[in-house]
C-alpha cells in the first residue's frame, strides 16, 4: 500500500524525469540546429566557390560593403554620426548601386539636422534604382525619408509630392501617417 509520502516521492521523481527529458530534448534540438546551420554554411561556401571569378569578386565586394554598413550601424546606434557617415560612405564606395547604403547615409544627415544633405543622399538612393531591379519597399523608405527632410525644411508642397510618390511605391501605413 502506498502512502501519501510515497505518492509525493513518485510524483517528484516523475517531475524530475520530465525536466531532464525536456532539457535533453532542448539540447538535442540545439545540436541539430547547429548541424543544420553548419551544413548550410558549407553548402553556401561550395556554391560560392563554383561561381565564376568575376561573380566571386562581386560577392566579396558586397560582403565587404555589408561589413562597412554594419560598422556604420553600430556607430549610428551610439549616435556617433561622424563615424557612421564614414563607414556608410565606405560601403557606398564599394557598392555605389546599393540603395540601402545611400539611405542609411541620408538617415545620419537627417539625425544631424543636415536636411539638404539628407535630400541629396535620398536623391542618390533613388538614382540607384533607375534602370536596375530594385526593392520597392527600400525605395519607398528613401522617398519617405526625403519627404521628412523636406517637411523639416518647410517645403510642404514638395514634401507632400514626395510622400505621394513613396505611397505609389509601397502603400505603407507609416508613410500614410506622415502624409
Amino acid at each position: 500500500m502506498l502512502t501519501g509520502v510515497d505518492i509525493q516521492g513518485e510524483s517528484e521523481k516523475a517531475q524530475k524525469k520530465a525536466e531532464l527529458d525536456k532539457e535533453a530534448k532542448k539540447k538535442k534540438d540545439e545540436e541539430d540546429k547547429k548541424k543544420k546551420e553548419e551544413a548550410e554554411r558549407l553548402a553556401k561556401e561550395e556554391a560560392e566557390k563554383a561561381l565564376p571569378p568575376e561573380e566571386r569578386a562581386k560577392l566579396e565586394t558586397k560582403k565587404k560593403a555589408e561589413a562597412e554598413k554594419a560598422q556604420g550601424n553600430d556607430y549610428y546606434k551610439k549616435k556617433d554620426f561622424e563615424n557612421a557617415l564614414k563607414y556608410y560612405q565606405n560601403a557606398i564606395d564599394l557598392c555605389p548601386d546599393d540603395i540601402v547604403f545611400h539611405s542609411n547615409k541620408a538617415a545620419v544627415y537627417f539625425e544631424m539636422k543636415k536636411y539638404e544633405d539628407c535630400v541629396a543622399c535620398c536623391d542618390e538612393a533613388v538614382k540607384t534604382t533607375e534602370g536596375n531591379p530594385y526593392d520597392y519597399v527600400k525605395l519607398a523608405k528613401a522617398l519617405a525619408r526625403k519627404g521628412n527632410a523636406l517637411l523639416q525644411m518647410k517645403q510642404y508642397d514638395e514634401s507632400i509630392a514626395v510622400y505621394q510618390k513613396a505611397m505609389l511605391e509601397n502603400n505603407d501605413h507609416g508613410i500614410k501617417m506622415q502624409l
